[in-house]
């Protein structure tokens, strides 16, 4: 294989890392979805169906390696191939490759540059709704309603908790870690503990495989945000490995409901997409009312609308551009991508 042979094998699947990263780093910030990003970046609907491909059969195919057998070895090469097991193995790394190099960067950022990265996010998701929208072939009544229903849903997630529940939640378990330390490291108590870490997990990457749901919300929702990037921070094996087994779980019995819904119903269940992206952007807005809790940690409630435009909301406006600057290079380089092998074809 010659240079230019190995760089044309190399780059798709560099390419294909850097968007692993893109997801992983999305799945860092609350309010933003992982599906989202591998929308934008046209990794979706691939992910979908190569993680439904995976069965008890690829688990038995790959036990078989185990008798060190010829035929076991050639079955095993075919299993890989099918699920496309390259594909989801680089973008796996490029999750937690993001995940693992910038969860305290995030932190740091999310709690002293809030509004700046909400807005970027915001501009980012903003551009966005574009990707599942220039999908739908047939933009009907039907369409129509399923988007206003999903940006509906979305908004209505976002009031489960009021402001004073989440301000008492967090009061709560400031008091606890001062009387008992009980998660102050990261750490989880009881079976039960384990048993909703578990559960996190699966409800949290079936969100993750939903454009507008984000992950990290569920995460808050459940309390184990905190819990999780600590654990990441700290490399708390254990942890880490309940709450691996619960989105392994998750995604391979979710994978199959979205799989199939995209094939029967292609067009309602990207308008679904669409309205799904779209009410994030309610869940990102970047300018909320705050509360300072005891410690002096700062919490952010409701939305609300900037009073004045000082150098806070210049920051926010640049990040909305570049974050929408971002996708909309993104949507530009993959056109002509496709223009580029419509060509060669």
């Amino acid at each position: 294989m010659n240079f230019s042979n190995f760089f044309a094998y190399l780059s798709p699947r560099i390419a294909t890392f850097f968007k692993g990263m893109g997801i992983g780093a999305a799945n860092l910030v609350p309010g933003v979805s992982g599906g989202t990003l591998a929308l934008i970046l046209n990794v979706y609907e691939q992910l979908i169906e190569a993680i439904h491909n995976i069965s008890l059969g690829t688990l038995w195919t790959i036990l078989r390696l185990l008798t060190f057998k010829k035929t076991a070895w050639e079955a095993f090469k075919e299993e890989m191939k099918r699920i496309d097991a390259g594909f989801i193995m680089i973008i796996l790394l490029g999750v937690l490759a993001s995940i693992f190099a910038f969860a305290g960067l995030m932190t740091y950022l999310i709690s002293n540059y809030h509004d700046p990265i909400n807005g970027f996010f915001f501009g980012l998701i903003l551009l966005s709704i574009l990707v599942p929208y220039t999908m739908i072939k047939k933009k009907d009544f039907k369409v129509w309603v399923t988007i206003f229903l999903a940006v509906v849903m979305i908004i209505f997630l976002s009031f489960l908790t009021t402001g004073e529940e989440t301000i008492e939640k967090e009061q709560a378990k400031i008091e606890m870690e001062e009387t008992a330390g009980a998660e102050s490291a990261g750490g989880l108590e009881s079976i039960v503990d384990y048993a909703v870490l578990f559960l996190s997990g699966a409800l949290t990457i079936s969100a993750m495989a939903l454009p507008g749901v984000s992950g990290s919300f569920i995460l808050l929702l459940m309390g184990k945000y905190f819990v999780l990037l600590q654990a990441v921070n700290d490399r708390n094996l254990l942890i880490l490995l309940v709450f691996a087994l619960g989105t392994l779980f998750g995604i391979i019995l979710f994978t199959r409901v979205i799989n199939f819904i995209l094939r029967k119903f292609h067009d309602v269940t990207m308008g679904f997409l669409t309205g799904l992206v779209a009410g994030s952007l309610w869940a990102i807005w970047p300018f909320k009312n705050t509360f300072t809790l005891t410690n002096g940690e700062k919490i952010y409630l409701s939305n609300k609308l900037p009073t004045d435009f000082g150098a806070n909301e210049v920051l926010v406006l640049i990040a909305v551009v570049l974050g929408g600057s971002l996708v909309m290079g993104m949507m530009i380089i993959s056109k002509r991508q496709k223009a580029r092998r419509a060509a060669e074809e």
